[in-house]
């Protein structure tokens, strides 16, 4: 579930890292996208006129997932650390 949802963080921080006039000084490279990140809400409306759907719940249903650390490096890996209220088993996971 974990490697679904940073799959799903990473292309959503590529979807709106940069406005669609074709701007070459907004290039997208790890170097942007590198840091440390946590997800504290998860939204989505159909269109205009409908009401927000909360996400988050559907996404991390545990709550001891709520306030994991996802760390991505510039070298392409990840790390997500299972950080205050710990999981058991710990969610801790990191890749490429």
């Amino acid at each position: 579930m974990k490697k679904i949802l940073s799959m799903i963080l990473l292309a959503a921080l590529f979807a709106t890292a940069c406005n669609k006039d074709n701007n070459p000084s907004c290039a997208i490279s790890t170097t942007f996208l590198s840091g440390s990140y946590k997800i504290t809400a998860a939204t989505y409306k159909a269109n205009a006129s409908s009401s927000e759907a909360n996400y988050l719940d559907i996404l991390l249903p545990d709550a001891c997932e709520r306030d994991d650390i996802y760390t991505f490096q510039t070298n392409g890996t990840y790390q997500i650390k299972d950080a205050g209220t710990v999981c058991s088993p710990p969610g801790d996971d990191n890749g490429n």
